[in-house]
């Protein structure tokens, strides 16, 4: 593999108290050779080839590195270089749409390449490479749209000759067609089997939520009961259809964290819910909440003329799953001397990766330390 890149680099062999160095090169007769240059005694045992890369290469060999080596078993131990360790780790991070001992489908798109990864080698390839048409086209057309990975046994599909690409050959081709098209059947199974597990609308709604770009791209309609939810919307509750709540209040995180009024109540994952029956002065509400120290991402007021009314709802088996903070039970502290929800005085920085230049890295931010969500790290200079 290394000649691919270079004329001759060197092998080191420890091994039973010896130390040899090779030089492996490209002779006259463009064939690899390989000749030992030096000997001596050592205490270690291993193998190392170093390959002197360019400069210019060097960011590219990075990236490369990463993201090749992050799926190999067992997991390379990688020294002297951070940006392979940090890649190899966001590789690993990715988050999946799906993700089986047999296939993953990592993102979505517009003609997108899929991978077979067979032998710890990822080989390329689209949907248009196959040349299907007809109705084995339609069967698996949705993956044009889907970068899919196939874990592959030995054998399974045909190499090209330079090892860098498919030989798209019947083999091929037909472990492919086959692949896709059991994972379409596993996916509306392993979906329906997830919708029905959901004891409420809300848990349905998190669901929803969470499987928007699988059904939308294998096209699955699937209903709560008998109601039908567009398939690129959210699922909600409608305040008409609980006339016990007064009022629905969703707080918008900006940079005074703003309280708006709303005739739905969007369902998220991770969200709370705060309830408010009257049983503190509401004067009292905003500082309650903001010094919880509870995410506000997706969060809603819910208003109630009583305690009776809020639990008449919170404990609807309908809501089943959702998180309620009454509000009442939020300490409350008041702020002396300033505005609750004036910015920190000190300067904030926020961390911004994939800059070009090491001063475009960290970004000046008028952020409240407060209210604001993160690790604050206090610095005198950077």
């Amino acid at each position: 593999s290394a000649f691919c890149y270079v004329n001759d680099f060197t092998i080191t062999s420890y091994h039973n108290g010896t130390k040899s160095i090779y030089l492996a090169y490209i002779d006259e007769t463009n064939i690899g050779n390989i000749s030992k240059i030096a000997e001596e005694s050592t205490s270690e045992t291993g193998l190392a080839i170093d390959i002197v890369i360019k400069t210019i290469d060097l960011s590219s060999f990075r990236q490369v590195a990463g993201t090749f080596l992050a799926e190999f078993d067992p997991k390379p131990i990688v020294k002297n270089d951070d940006r392979v360790v940090n890649q190899l780790y966001q590789e690993v991070q990715k988050s999946y749409l799906v993700k089986t001992d047999d296939y993953a489908i990592q993102t979505w798109g517009w003609n997108l390449d899929s991978i077979v990864r067979m032998g710890n080698v990822n080989y390329a390839f689209r949907i248009d490479d196959m040349g299907l048409t007809g109705e084995q086209l339609t069967q698996v057309r949705c993956f044009r749209n889907l970068n899919v990975k196939l874990y592959a046994p030995i054998g399974s599909v045909v190499p090209s000759a330079s090892r860098e690409s498919l030989e798209m050959n019947d083999k091929t081709k037909s472990y492919i067609f086959k692949s896709l098209v059991d994972i379409r059947r596993n996916v509306e199974v392993d979906t329906k089997a997830k919708f029905a597990e959901c004891k409420s609308l809300y848990q349905f709604g998190i669901q929803y939520h969470a499987t928007s770009q699988i059904r939308d791209v294998f096209d699955l309609v699937i209903p709560y009961k008998t109601k039908t939810f567009a398939k690129h919307y959210e699922v909600y509750y409608s305040r008409k259809d609980y006339p016990l709540i007064k009022e629905v209040l969703e707080i918008r995180r900006d940079a005074r964290t703003s309280f708006a009024n709303q005739e739905r109540i969007v369902i998220n994952a991770d969200q709370t819910i705060f309830v408010y029956t009257g049983n503190v002065p509401q004067n009292t509400i905003r500082q309650r909440i903001l010094n919880s120290g509870v995410s506000l991402k997706n969060a809603y007021i819910l208003k109630f003329a009583c305690v009776a009314d809020a639990e008449s709802v919170t404990k609807d088996p309908e809501w089943f799953g959702a998180k309620f903070v009454d509000v009442s039970t939020l300490p409350y502290l008041k702020v002396k001397g300033q505005s609750a929800g004036s910015f920190a005085v000190s300067e904030v920085y926020t961390y911004a990766s994939g800059r070009r230049t090491l001063r475009d890295t960290w970004v000046s931010n008028n952020m409240s330390l407060q209210n604001s969500e993160g690790i604050y790290v206090e610095i005198k200079r950077f």
